[in-house]
């Protein structure tokens, strides 16, 4: 689940089950100081490479 955070709250803006190599999201524009990948239900160790976010 991406995650984004406005007025003191984690808001949600992306997620989904499915797992795999180049894996994006792509969604509307926001503005905010600080984001993050949130798993909460793995049921394995996360392996996370590279995470990046752009504004297209």
């Amino acid at each position: 689940m991406l995650q984004y955070f406005v007025d003191g709250v984690w808001k949600d803006i992306a997620s989904g089950a499915s797992i795999g190599a180049n894996k994006s999201h792509h969604f509307k524009a926001v503005t905010t100081s600080k984001c993050r990948l949130f798993i909460p239900n793995a049921k394995q160790k996360p392996m996370i490479t590279e995470f990046k976010i752009y504004n297209r």
